[in-house]
């Protein structure tokens, strides 16, 4: 996979049934757009931005009213901001039929390992990158 241009989604999962949580990582160039949905009803409820010229850019998600998916947005992109060499884009949608907390915590679980397998590959991939431009 190459960081230089539009690549082809990647798919990244984690959980099964209704606690599992999907992501699609696309890189446009050294940027990452990663949208992230799960639970019985996908959806976009929070977006949020790393922009490496703005400190701070990644704890301040936008969220659609009504909903909480901001710390979610706030996990992938803490996880993300040191293995990109651009901006990152995340949006996610996680919805359960009154979720209870144990629910809650079971999803998040899942969005934990889904942000250390996303930062897995982009350490990796941001490694061969820089393999290949000799830094």
């Amino acid at each position: 996979m190459s960081a230089e241009g539009m690549g082809m989604p990647l798919r990244f999962s984690c959980g099964d049934g209704p606690y599992r949580v999907e992501a699609l990582l696309v890189h446009a160039g050294e940027d990452v757009v990663i949208v992230v949905g799960g639970g019985t009803r996908p959806h976009v409820g929070a977006l949020g931005i790393f922009v490496p010229e703005e400190p701070g850019s990644s704890e301040k998600p936008f969220v659609r009213k009504g909903h909480r998916e901001d710390d979610v947005v706030r996990r992938i992109l803490r996880a993300v901001e040191s293995r990109v060499r651009g901006a990152a884009v995340v949006t996610v949608g996680i919805h359960i039929d009154a979720a209870t907390p144990g629910e809650i915590r079971r999803l998040l679980a899942h969005v934990d390992c889904l942000a250390e397998d996303i930062a897995r590959y982009l350490e990796k991939n941001l490694r061969a990158a820089d393999n290949r431009k000799g830094r």
